[in-house]
């Protein structure tokens, strides 16, 4: 059983992965790798002179989603603003990749 718990865990953050590049390409962000080549890292350009960088672990959904830098014009935000805009939607959102995402652009000034 615990493979399958395993194989059950690789396939809700294929599924999670998959949903939030559906919704970026719907919204028209740009995303970086391709959806099938993920490991851990995706770049997310979500307009308005943003990026934001997160790490999906491979243990994901069991660990947690770290967005691991937002930039704006190509500077990083510094760490307690990326902090203000992440951690009150980290706590609504849980892990659903798309929820996190949109909470966090919602809140970019």
């Amino acid at each position: 059983t615990n493979t399958l718990a395993k194989q059950d865990l690789a396939n809700q953050r294929q599924e999670q992965i998959q949903a939030l590049y559906t919704i970026a390409i719907n919204t028209g962000w740009q995303i970086t790798p391709a959806a099938q080549a993920v490991h851990e890292q995706v770049i997310i350009h979500v307009g308005n002179d943003y990026d934001l960088t997160l790490i999906i672990p491979r243990s994901f959904p069991s660990a947690e989603v770290i967005v691991s830098a937002i930039r704006r014009r190509g500077s990083r935000l510094p760490f307690r603003d990326v902090n203000a805009l992440v951690l009150p939607v980290l706590q609504y959102s849980g892990q659903n990749l798309v929820t996190l995402i949109k909470g966090i652009v919602s809140n970019l000034p």
